[in-house]
């Protein structure tokens, strides 16, 4: 069975109970703003406010952690970046500045972050940076003085009275508190070996000659399509396995509880995995009002994990949730069609436990309306479980993403018992059920 019949079944499940067709897809926000200065890649900010130069779905994902106040920052953005601009012109990758301060003594250096933060709500973060590290490489005692802030902000032609907005706001603060604990996450990253630079996730050494050939190998692989890795389902965790065939009334191992007008229902994918398996996941499909609109939350759970390496190789492999959300979301949740973004990895939290997720977009779909929202993964007792959570219309996530993780918050665990005697398969039509 095809990805796309796989969406089909999530949307004919809500439809028999005439609620909204489902639509669950993925979430980086937001705003594409004008280019500014001669940078002429699309410029955009993620959904933590990180800058963004590039198309959101192109292959390769590079991200920087850097800092204004950085003198070796400033040496990357002169002389190894711009050999990196090809590639986020042509598609190819895109690039993500994750941005730090404090690397060096220089004054006013979170004034500087927050100031450049605030270029790239109007699309001229790249530009603007590339100012302020020429100050910083001109020396003195105050490259960061106020004048030289303002003066790069003329000089990038940024509109002042927006500006002087978001720096009179949180918002550059929160950004910064997001950079500092997303850097901290980050294997390798010792809080001073900047530029601290990713590729696909993996640390990767910062001269121009190192991340060209890094990029061009991420390229290699992503057009043979995985055709050289082999992925295996890791054995040790527990899989529920139930009939091939869509309408089994599966119910999750958990105890959920949903406000008042949600309802709910239970069903199983078919799907042909990456590894050209056929595997049937249990589903449950929990929706109900938010503020600005309807909450969905998709749960996909009971399946493996899938690993890439070699077979003969004896060595454990921790489960990365991760990256099995990322896989299930583009083959099951997500329309066929859409423009998809996602943001870098991010720590979530279901019922007080901690998961691994991503905040993910989706827009332009050939049927479904546009939609943001995060998922989170998590393993209990030996089954894995990842929840979408995502509202329509679109704008509703900016006012209801409170309200979806009280939801996730009430999630308790019932796997002991589950795993003992798994529910019988039946062929009844499932039926949303109210949450009460």
């Amino acid at each position: 069975m095809t990805s796309s019949h796989v969406r089909m079944a999530l949307a004919l499940l809500l439809a028999f109970a005439t609620v909204l067709p489902l639509t669950a897809q993925t979430a980086t926000p937001e705003a594409t703003s004008t280019p500014a200065g001669d940078i002429t890649p699309a410029q955009s900010i993620s959904r933590l406010g990180y800058p963004r130069l590039g198309e959101r779905d192109a292959p390769v994902n590079v991200v920087e952690y850097c800092a204004l106040d950085s003198r070796a920052c400033a040496d990357f953005s002169a002389n190894v970046f711009p050999a990196l601009l090809p590639y986020i012109e042509n598609g190819q990758v895109v690039y993500t500045f994750v941005p730090l301060y404090g690397m060096e003594d220089v004054p006013n250096a979170r004034v500087a972050a927050r100031a450049a933060i605030c270029a790239a709500e109007q699309g001229g973060f790249w530009p603007y940076s590339r100012a302020l590290f020429a100050f910083l490489a001109a020396g003195g005692e105050a490259p960061f003085a106020s004048g030289n802030l303002t003066a790069a902000l003329d000089a990038v032609e940024l509109d002042r009275a927006t500006w002087d907005e978001c720096m009179l706001s949180e918002r550059p603060d929160g950004v910064l508190e997001a950079a500092a604990a997303q850097a901290e996450l980050q294997p390798g990253f010792t809080g001073e070996n900047v530029p601290f630079i990713q590729i696909d996730g993996v640390p990767a050494l910062s001269d121009s000659d190192s991340l060209i050939a890094a990029i061009e190998l991420e390229l290699q692989d992503h057009e043979a399509a995985g055709a050289e890795a082999t992925p295996e389902a890791t054995e040790e965790l527990l899989i529920v396995t139930v009939e091939p065939l869509l309408g089994e009334r599966i119910e999750p191992p958990l105890e959920i509880e949903l406000p008042d007008g949600w309802r709910y229902g239970y069903d199983a994918l078919v799907l042909r995995d990456v590894d050209n398996v056929i595997r049937t996941i249990p589903l449950a499909i929990y929706t109900g009002p938010v503020t600005g609109g309807r909450g969905f939350i998709v749960l996909l759970w009971g399946f493996p994990n899938l690993i890439a390496g070699n077979p003969l190789s004896g060595a454990a492999i921790a489960p990365d949730l991760w990256s099995d959300g990322l896989r299930l979301l583009r083959l099951a949740v997500v329309e066929q069609g859409c423009n998809i973004g996602t943001d870098l990895r991010t720590s979530y939290s279901v019922g007080e436990l901690p998961a691994s997720g991503t905040q993910f977009s989706a827009v332009d779909c050939p049927q479904l309306p546009d939609t943001r929202g995060w998922f989170a993964g998590l393993q209990e007792g030996g089954i894995n479980f990842v929840f979408y959570v995502y509202t329509e219309p679109i704008e509703a996530m900016n006012v209801a993403e409170d309200q979806l993780q009280l939801i996730l918050d009430s999630v308790r665990f019932t796997v002991p018992e589950a795993a003992a005697t798994l529910p019988p398969t039946g062929t009844e039509t499932p039926a949303l059920e109210n949450g009460e």
